[in-house]
């Protein structure tokens, strides 16, 4: 898999094995699209294979509004299929990548404040 980025307020994640790279260059919200692409992409994989068909190669496209490149408003995911899917297939895959966890945190907001500590020596150095 190959995280792009394709301009300041949109990468693509390219899931074409399992192996992730990631640009050097990319941000804090880049990455953070780049989650979201890569929780999209590995539901929508997963779901493939339990249901039986064939997605060879897949892109998942993560955008947000131009004007606010430190936050990502008016989120936009697109998912880019091989022609082998068909249209019978789509509003499975539209579903999957809404249930995604990212995705999903994403819309209804991080329910809880995650636990963050520096660890130096494996000794609590300091926990926020």
């Amino acid at each position: 898999m190959q995280l792009i980025l394709v301009n300041p307020c949109h990468v693509r994640l390219r899931a074409d094995d399992d192996v992730v790279v990631v640009p050097p260059t990319i941000g804090a919200v880049q990455l953070l699209a780049g989650s979201l692409a890569l929780c999209v992409a590995c539901a929508v994989r997963q779901y493939a294979t339990v249901a039986q068909f064939r997605l060879d190669l897949l892109e998942v496209d993560v955008s947000w509004n131009e004007h606010a490149q430190d936050d990502m408003h008016d989120l936009a995911i697109m998912l880019r299929v091989p022609p082998s899917v068909t249209p019978s297939r789509y509003a499975a895959l539209l579903r999957i990548a809404r249930q995604c966890p990212v995705s999903a945190r994403l819309r209804n907001g991080v329910a809880s404040t995650p636990q963050i500590m520096v660890i130096h020596e494996e000794r609590h150095v300091v926990q926020a």
